[in-house]
């Protein structure tokens, strides 16, 4: 260590943020992804403003921990105190699917604690070699078509509330009701990898659809297709933000709490979602059987004039010339039902 202090202030200073913004550890070994989820704590997801399934996701321990340069000595203590104002808040999460059912959790970067998080990037990985024993009835409430997703749909959505609740802990109970989220996403980056040393011929659809229908024609050793994940992941965020009669009331939360989505397949960008430029652009055209356009629109005015200042509250992008009104955030399915007026 006396040869870290015996370097020049600007070079502690960069490998100090180096650091602090490098994981710390790799991702877990998927080759064999049941044993991943030994000495892990098993715990079943509970809708919040969503449906669940009843999925469950393996946590680890404890995502947060203290850097060990806080620990050596008071200077290095003000050193590392002084860079982490310097970098931004970058978290990295490892998600392995299970099954496409339940899925395994691991923080690999946390570069340091922040309510508006700059980066947050989250991998996902699909375990090629499943286990086979879960019963087709596990699968309920997935066999309404052919463009029906993995039977894990729900537990994207609600990580996205627990996150905005709990940061990186991503546990909870029901919260009070009105209890408002305090975290924010700058940019997250959801990032599918294709499965090493998998032939084309084994990629397919969802099999829990099939297995929901009692579908035999599945192919030996089938694994969720890459490629499909990616498209399905794009397709229902595009859903939830075009704010639709049955999506408005889930896509609100992504317009208040997110600045810019990124869709990616083994590293490489696919699609970016300029949330921030869509809320202040954007105008619902979806209209469900006997609703009044008018009524609709004046609804969504109401609670984007709300969003606003939520956003600047959470450290997000509010655009020039947008004005900033004094009211109070509701979720948008209370301005709809005409609960909160102008």
């Amino acid at each position: 260590m006396s040869s870290l202090l015996s370097l020049p202030q600007e070079i502690r200073d960069m490998i100090l943020e180096w650091v602090l913004s490098t994981p710390a550890s790799t991702a877990p070994d998927i080759e064999k992804p049941w044993s991943l989820t030994q000495g892990r704590e098993k715990y079943k997801l509970e809708a919040l403003s969503t449906w669940s399934n009843g999925n469950h996701v393996y946590l680890q321990d404890s995502p947060l921990g203290c850097p060990p340069f806080l620990l050596v000595n008071r200077q290095l203590y003000e050193e590392v105190r002084l860079a982490l104002t310097r970098i931004e808040a970058t978290y990295v999460l490892d998600i392995i699917i299970l099954n496409e059912f339940d899925v395994i959790l691991t923080w690999l970067l946390i570069s340091k604690p922040s309510l508006c998080v700059s980066n947050l990037i989250c991998n996902f990985r699909i375990a090629t070699n499943p286990n086979e024993n879960i019963p087709p009835e596990a699968y309920r409430g997935y066999h309404m078509g052919e463009r029906v997703g993995p039977a894990m749909v729900w537990t994207f959505y609600i990580l996205f509330e627990l996150f905005f609740l709990n940061g990186p802990r991503l546990k909870s109970k029901k919260p009070p009701l009105h209890t408002k989220p305090r975290r924010s996403i700058r940019r997250l980056t959801i990032n599918v990898e294709t499965p090493p040393g998998v032939a084309p011929e084994r990629f397919g659809p969802p099999s829990s659809r099939r297995r929901c229908l009692q579908d035999t024609n599945e192919p030996a050793n089938h694994v969720l297709d890459p490629e499909y994940l990616v498209n399905f992941i794009k397709e229902e965020l595009e859903g939830l933000l075009r704010m639709g009669y049955h999506t408005a009331e889930y896509g609100d939360i992504l317009y208040v709490h997110l600045d810019a989505m990124v869709i990616q397949r083994d590293g490489n960008t696919l699609h970016v979602f300029d949330v921030t430029e869509r809320l202040k652009e954007f105008i619902p055209t979806y209209l469900d059987a006997g609703e009044s356009r008018e009524a609709r629109i004046a609804a969504f005015q109401n609670w984007r004039i709300r969003a606003w200042p939520r956003r600047r509250e959470l450290g997000l992008d509010v655009p020039e010339g947008v004005d900033i009104y004094p009211r109070p955030y509701m979720r948008w399915s209370e301005c709809f039902h005409g609960l909160y007026q102008f």
